[in-house]
């Protein structure tokens, strides 16, 4: 996602979806909820294109833990698509104890979506105390730490603020954005097939001064299949930072073809 959207990270991009599951959130049984969440997912997994699915599976997988993967190849064993096995999967977490883990996932990551920076970090950070190598759990942490950074960065400073508080703000800014950058390198050395998590990374170097490093995490989004115009246009803004003009000019010419199409 560009900086100003909401994250489509593995299991956790069910967001496009969360105001529907804050409703069902509310619901006091908890079978009928986890149902309804299994639901949702189908519905949502089914919209998405192949590259998508992949990413889906491979991060859920990341989900079943290391004591369930006898338990998740049997629950695969009756299905054929991809599509099915995210949903088998799905089901298949949720009715194991790895359930702790994927609710502060999801409620974390629908209270980012939704703009509560704070609930979704205090959630994601309760998943990472129970699983600490979780990727999903730790790229969906960076996503919120770097729009807690870009929040910083778009309130008024006011004049009168003296200049050891400016400090400390900067300080603290940059403190947010190298645990985000910590975070998705950890997240990366075992999920390193995902884009979307090099997308996260990119924002975080981006906002860090980091357009070289930027650029390739761009890069490898285009070589995984991640094309949109949002990240032809990152790729554009950081080549042109670093004064490569004409590589510029050639992503944004990119973007502008995909944006024109139907």
């Amino acid at each position: 996602p560009a900086l100003e959207e909401a994250p489509a990270p593995g299991f956790a991009a069910l967001t496009v979806l969360a105001e529907g599951l804050a409703v069902e959130l509310n619901e006091t049984d908890s079978s009928r909820l986890l149902d309804a969440i299994a639901r949702t997912y189908e519905h949502w997994i089914s919209l998405l294109d192949e590259r998508q699915k992949f990413a889906q599976r491979e991060c859920l997988l990341t989900l079943t833990g290391n004591s369930g993967k006898h338990e998740t190849e049997h629950a695969l064993s009756a299905v054929n698509s991809t599509t099915d096995d995210s949903s088998v999967l799905l089901r298949h977490i949720l009715r194991s104890e790895r359930v702790s883990v994927v609710m502060p996932l999801l409620i974390g990551t629908a209270s980012a979506a939704s703009g509560d920076l704070a609930l979704a970090e205090q959630q994601l950070r309760r998943g990472l105390t129970l699983d600490p190598e979780q990727p999903s759990l730790r790229n969906n942490l960076a996503w919120v730490l770097i729009q807690r950074a870009i929040r910083m960065d778009q309130t008024p400073t006011e004049t009168h603020l003296a200049r050891s508080d400016e400090h400390v703000t900067v300080l603290h800014r940059q403190d947010l954005l190298n645990e985000a950058q910590e975070l998705l390198d950890l997240a990366l050395t075992t999920s390193a097939g995902v884009a979307e998590f090099h997308e996260t990374r990119s924002q975080a170097r981006r906002l860090l001064g980091k357009h070289d490093e930027a650029v390739a995490d761009l890069l490898a989004c285009v070589e995984l299949g991640l094309v949109t115009p949002a990240i032809y246009r990152s790729l554009s803004a950081s080549l042109r930072t670093l004064g490569r003009i004409d590589e510029s000019r050639h992503y944004d010419q990119l973007a502008e073809q995909i944006h024109g199409l139907p």
